[in-house]
C-alpha cells in the first residue's frame, strides 16, 4: 500500500481546536513533499539484523543525520540507543514555533512515518512540546498504526487542544510496551476505563507512571485490578492531588497478590485517608516482592508513619524507604526509629523535610548503636538540636556500617556545650566554637564514612580535609549546602585530596567557584588522580585563565567519566576551551553543560558550535545534556549529531564482539578506547545478560579477531 492509499484507508477521526492550524492527514501531496524529502525509500531504512557487524557507523549516522534534519528544529531527535534499537526523543532545545510553521509540519510528517515503517523504533519519550500541542493529529495516527513500541513517555500538555481522553485513546491499539509514563492526565471515569483498556492490553507491561494533574471522576476499580492483573508489573509510580479509596485499596490489593511487583512511589498533595494508609501498610507486612517504598508529599502524618513502622518490623524485603515531606513529628519518628532497632533489611532511609525533633534525633541514636545494616540515612529539613545530634554522633562511634548521614541544619539548643565535653573531653570544652563548629569536630573524629557531605562552612571544611588525608575508605566529597568558604581551607581540601587514592566523586555547589588562587591545586589534582570518576563544578568565564587551566587538566585527566559544569557566563573562550578539553580526552562518557542564568539564549556567539567541533574528534563521551536553560536548536542539534555517530559506534562495537566475523572494515576507528569504557561493558552486560567475566572474555576475543583483520 502506497503512502496516499494509506492516508486514504484511515477512519482515525482528529478533531482539535479550529484556531490551531496542524497538518492534514489527508493532504498527501505534503506527506509525498516531506518523503521526497527524505530521500527514503524502503520501509527498512534504519532495520538491520541485530548482529549485522557488516552494519556500518558512517552510514547509519548519515541515515539519521537525514530524519534529524527534519525533527531537530522542533527538539525531537531518533538515535540508536541500543544495538539495533531506536528512540525518538525530545532535545532539551527551544525555537519558538507554532502550528504554521512548516518545519513543525514536515516533522510530525516525518514522526509519522518514522513510526508507520520502522518496527525497530522501541522508545518514544516526549516532555512538554509544542510539537505534541499543535501536531496532535499524526502523532495519533502515528501510535495507532505502531505496534513496536516498548517504552513510551509523554506529557499532556494543558494547552493542548484536545483531552487527556483522547490523549489517552491514542495509544489503544498499541500491545507490546514494556514501559509506560503519562503525565498531567485530567481523566473522568470513562478516561479511567479507557485507560485501564490500554494496559490491559499490554501484558509485557514492567513499569506504571501514572500521574494525574485532577481527578475529573472516580478511578474506576477496574484500573486497579488491571494493575493487579499484570504479571510482569516491577514498577509501579502513581501521583495526583489525593488518594482516592479505589486507589488506596487497590494498592494495598496489589500488594497482597502480586508476584512481581519491586518498586512502590506514591506522591499526593492532600492528606490521605487514615483506613488507605493502614490497608497499603498491612498488606505491605505481608508481601515479599517489594524491595523500594517511597512516598513524597504524602500527608501520612503520625498516625501513618506508624503503621508504616508496624509493617516494617515484621516485613525482612524492604531495603529503601522513603517518606519526604509527609509532616511527620516525634511521635511517628520515633516508631520509625524503633522499627530501625529490629529491622534487618532496610539499608537506605530517608526521612527529609519532616517535623521530628529532638525526641527522634535520641531515637534514632539508639537505633543506629545497633543496626547492622543501614548504609544511608537522610535526615534534612527536620528540627533537630545540637544534642540530639550529638547523641547520634557518639552512636556512630561504634557503627562500622553506616556510609552517609545527611543532616543538615541543625536548631541550637542549650546543652550543646555539656553534650560536646563528653565527646571530646574536658580539656577542649572551653574552646570559642559555635553548636555547628563543635559537631564538625564530633563528626572529624568518625573514620567510619565512605562518603563525606560537608555543611557547616570553614570548620567543616578544615575537619573534612584532614579526614580525607587520612581515610583510604572515604568515597565522595561533597561541599553540598556552602554558599562561600575561605580560600585557605579550600586549599587544605584540595592538598588533602592530592594525598587520597579513595575518592571517587567530588561535588562543588553552584554557588562555590573555583577561586584564583585554588584553581591551580585543584588542576593539579585532576592531573594526578588515579580516583576520580565524577567531577561537579563551576566556572566562571569572565575568569579566563582559570577556565584554560582547568580545561587543560581535564584533557590530560585519565579517570573522570562523569563531568558537570556550572558555567553561568558561557562564552566563546569557555566553550573553545572545553571543546580542546574533548579533542584529546578519551575517557568522559557524560558531559553535563549547565548555564543555569540561561546566558546561552542571550549570547553573541553561536552556543555549543564550537563545542560541537570539539567532540567531532572524541568518541567515548555518548550522552551530552544541559539541565537548566534551553537552547537554541542549532548548536545542540550539532552535538546531538556526534553524540549519535558515538552510539552509534558504540552498538556496531556491540554488534562485532557477538558476531563470529572478523571482518573489522566497518568499525569506528576509535575501536580500541570504545572497548575500553565502563558504557560500554555495562551495554554488553545488558544487551548479551553477561556478567562482567564473560564480558572480558568476549572483548578479549574480539581484540583478537581485530588484530588478525590488520595482519591481513
Amino acid at each position: 500500500m502506497d503512502v496516499e492509499d494509506s492516508e486514504k484507508s484511515s477512519n482515525t477521526q482528529d478533531s482539535v481546536d479550529s484556531d490551531v492550524v496542524v497538518p492534514v492527514p489527508d493532504d498527501t501531496d505534503f506527506i509525498n513533499e516531506v518523503l521526497l524529502r527524505l530521500r527514503l525509500e524502503s520501509s527498512d531504512s534504519l532495520d538491520v539484523p541485530l548482529f549485522d557487524s557488516s552494519c556500518s557507523v558512517t552510514g547509519t549516522v548519515a541515515k539519521l543525520a537525514v530524519w534529524n534534519a527534519i525533527l531537530n528544529p522542533i527538539g525531537i531527535e531518533l538515535h540508536e540507543f541500543e544495538p539495533g534499537k531506536f528512540a525518538l526523543s525530545s532535545l532539551n532545545t527551544h525555537r519558538y514555533v507554532n502550528g504554521t510553521d512548516e518545519f513543525v509540519q514536515q516533522a510530525a510528517v516525518a514522526f509519522y512515518w518514522a513510526l508507520k515503517t520502522h518496527p525497530c523504533i522501541k522508545k518514544v519519550k516526549i516532555a512538554h512540546h509544542l510539537f505534541l500541542i499543535h501536531c496532535f493529529p499524526l502523532m495519533k495516527r502515528a501510535f495507532l498504526e505502531n505496534d513496536s513500541l516498548e517504552t513510551l513517555s509523554l506529557f499532556h500538555c494543558s494547552l493542548a487542544p484536545y483531552s487527556s481522553v483522547e490523549f489517552v485513546g491514542a495509544l489503544s491499539a498499541m500491545t507490546q510496551l514494556k514501559r509506560i509514563k503519562l503525565e498531567q492526565l485530567k481523566l473522568d471515569s470513562s478516561g479511567f476505563e479507557n485507560l485501564s483498556r490500554v494496559l490491559e492490553r499490554n501484558q509485557r507491561l514492567e513499569a506504571v507512571s501514572l500521574h494525574c494533574a485532577t481527578l475529573c471522576g472516580d478511578v474506576p476499580t477496574c484500573l486497579m485490578n488491571v494493575l493487579c492483573s499484570l504479571p510482569c508489573l516491577k514498577v509501579l509510580s502513581w501521583s495526583c492531588e489525593h488518594l482516592a479509596p479505589a486507589v488506596g485499596y487497590g494498592i494495598a490489593q496489589l500488594l497482597e497478590t502480586t508476584q512481581t511487583l519491586q518498586e512502590l512511589e506514591l506522591l499526593f498533595e492532600e492528606d490521605i485517608n487514615p483506613e488507605c494508609i493502614q490497608a497499603v501498610a498491612s498488606a505491605l507486612e505481608r508481601n515479599t516482592t517489594v524491595h523500594s517504598v517511597k512516598f513524597y508529599y504524602a500527608y501520612i502524618y503520625n498516625r501513618g508513619a506508624e503503621a508504616l513502622a508496624s509493617a516494617l518490623t515484621k516485613n525482612c524485603h524492604v531495603k529503601y524507604l522513603k517518606l519526604c515531606h509527609c509532616e511527620i513529628g516525634d511521635t511517628g519518628g520515633t516508631a520509625i526509629a524503633q522499627m530501625l532497632k529490629v529491622n534487618k533489611s532496610l539499608e537506605e532511609v530517608d526521612l527529609s523535610e519532616n517535623n521530628m525533633a529532638n525526641a527522634t534525633g535520641e531515637a534514632l541514636a539508639q537505633a543506629i548503636s545497633v543496626n547492622p545494616v543501614l548504609t544511608k540515612l537522610n535526615l534534612i529539613g527536620n528540627r533537630f538540636g545540637a544534642s540530639a545530634v550529638i547523641s547520634i554522633a557518639r552512636a556512630l562511634v561504634s557503627n562500622d556500617v553506616l556510609e552517609l548521614l545527611e543532616i543538615g541544619r541543625i536548631c541550637t539548643d542549650d546543652v550543646a556545650e555539656d553534650a560536646v565535653s563528653i565527646i571530646l573531653g574536658d580539656e577542649q570544652s572551653d574552646l570559642c566554637y559555635n553548636e555547628s563548629e563543635q559537631l564538625v569536630m564530633v563528626f572529624g573524629e568518625l573514620k567510619s564514612f565512605e562518603r563525606i557531605t560537608a555543611t557547616w562552612g570553614d570548620a567543616g571544611i578544615f575537619e573534612l580535609a584532614n579526614t580525607v588525608k587520612t581515610s583510604n575508605t572515604i568515597r565522595k566529597v561533597s561541599l553540598e549546602g556552602l554558599d562561600e568558604i575561605s580560600v585557605e581551607p579550600q586549599k587544605q581540601l584540595l592538598e588533602a585530596l592530592g594525598e587520597n587514592s579513595s575518592v571517587e566523586e567530588l561535588f562543588f555547589p553552584m554557588y562555590l567557584p573555583c577561586y584564583v588562587n585554588t584553581a591551580p591545586m585543584l588542576a593539579d589534582y585532576l592531573r594526578k588522580t588515579t580516583s576520580l570518576k565524577r567531577l561537579t563544578f563551576t566556572l566562571e568565564a569572565v575568569q579566563k585563565d582559570v577556565v584554560s587551566l582547568l580545561a587543560d587538566a581535564l584533557s590530560q585527566n585519565k579517570t573522570v567519566q562523569y563531568l558537570e559544569i556550572v558555567c553561568p557566563n558561557v562564552d566563546e573562550h569557555a566553550e573553545k576551551c572545553l571543546a580542546d578539553m574533548l579533542r584529546q580526552n578519551d575517557t568522559l562518557e557524560t558531559l553535563v553543560l549547565n548555564d543555569y542564568a540561561s546566558q546561552f539564549e542571550i549570547t553573541v556567539h553561536e552556543p555549543l558550535v564550537l563545542l560541537s567541533h570539539g567532540l567531532k574528534e572524541n568518541y567515548s563521551v555518548t550522552k551530552f545534556k544541559n539541565d537548566f536553560s534551553w537552547v537554541p536548536w542549532f548548536g545542540m542539534a550539532q552535538v546531538q549529531e556526534v553524540i549519535r555517530r558515538n552510539r552509534v559506534a558504540l552498538n556496531a562495537a556491540a554488534r562485532f564482539v557477538f558476531s563470529e566475523t572478523k571482518d573489522a572494515t566497518s568499525l569506528p576507528c576509535d575501536i580500541a578506547n570504545i572497548l575500553k569504557l565502563r558504557k560500554f561493558h555495562k551495554l554488553l552486560q545488558a544487551f548479551g545478560k553477561l556478567t562482567a567475566a564473560d564480558v572480558v572474555l568476549k572483548i578479549e576475543a574480539a581484540k583478537l579477531r581485530i588484530d588478525q583483520c590488520h595482519v591481513k
